[in-house]
């Protein structure tokens, strides 16, 4: 459905799931090698920002990440920049 278009939001009321349920599928698909359109979670103009923060991190807590950002930004863009930007022996442990 994501890759259809439809937004998180969207597909978590249709499937009656949260929507964090529905970015933990999204990761887990991409973990399984299924191509995701990670542009469509990261607001561009805090993306380095959040590449940034993700290196210099010395937590692997997606809380501390997000509390070292600006409040707009959700975890779901930090999952989707980990995941963009990372490979997956590289992200804190853990995601």
């Amino acid at each position: 459905c994501f890759q259809q278009g439809q937004e998180i939001d969207t597909i978590a009321k249709a499937r009656d799931l949260t929507e964090s349920t529905v970015q933990n599928h999204l990761v887990r698909c991409w973990n399984e090698g299924h191509g995701v359109d990670w542009d469509r979670l990261i607001p561009s103009q805090y993306e380095g920002m959040i590449v940034e923060v993700i290196k210099q991190a010395e937590t692997s807590s997606l809380r501390e990440i997000k509390e070292a950002l600006p409040e707009t930004i959700t975890y779901a863009a930090i999952k989707a920049v980990l995941c963009k930007h990372f490979k997956k022996e590289e992200t804190p442990a853990g995601h």
